[in-house]
């Protein structure tokens, strides 16, 4: 997906990137370096999906982005998710099979705090995890019947296995009260 209106610079004021036919400069640093700009994967999740009744963490069956062999990529998740006080919810990414490096943070709403700014700190308090491979149980964080955001942010190095880098996510405790991952929430990776 291109992005409208998003143009590079070069020191003297000219264009050198405005959406097709990039080249970027060369030497020392290596050829066209500025025409990774071309290579964004940006995806939005087009309709909820909600969990109820299980803890299991489970692949989102949208926000995912492919990841070739021996590539390097930055990424963000923005997931907007709702659910109950009492079955929380709990996310983590999934990436291709022994991948060099892994390093990500999950930043979210402190797992005791109403989400609807009323208690401490007017509603400021987050929860933060730092990760270095599949989060294979997730991060657990706050959640109420008010959406809230989590923001899933880091870099993969990948080996020679391609595969996605898949958001996993379920309910902290099981409830019968649904926890859904909203529409509109979205990935951009580079």
């Amino acid at each position: 997906m291109a992005t409208k209106g998003f143009k590079v610079y070069d020191a003297d004021g000219a264009i050198k990137f405005a959406g097709v036919g990039v080249t970027g400069p060369t030497g020392p640093t290596g050829a066209s370096s500025i025409g990774q700009l071309t290579n964004w994967t940006f995806v939005r999740k087009a309709s909820d999906e909600s969990l109820a009744t299980t803890t299991g963490i489970q692949a989102d069956d949208e926000l995912l982005f492919a990841v070739g062999a021996s590539e390097t990529w930055e990424f963000e998740f923005v997931v907007r998710y709702l659910g109950n006080s009492t079955g929380l919810f709990k996310c983590g990414l999934k990436f291709p099979t022994t991948p060099t490096t892994i390093a990500y943070n999950i930043l979210g709403p402190y797992t005791d705090l109403a989400l609807d700014g009323s208690s401490i700190n007017n509603g400021n308090l987050t929860t933060m995890g730092s990760f270095a491979a599949d989060a294979v149980n997730g991060l657990t964080l706050g959640c109420t019947t008010v959406a809230a955001c989590a923001v899933l942010k880091g870099f993969v190095i990948n080996s020679t296995n391609a595969g996605n880098v898949t958001l996993n996510w379920a309910q902290s405790v099981s409830n019968a009260t649904n926890t859904t991952v909203k529409a509109g929430s979205y990935l951009v990776a580079r």
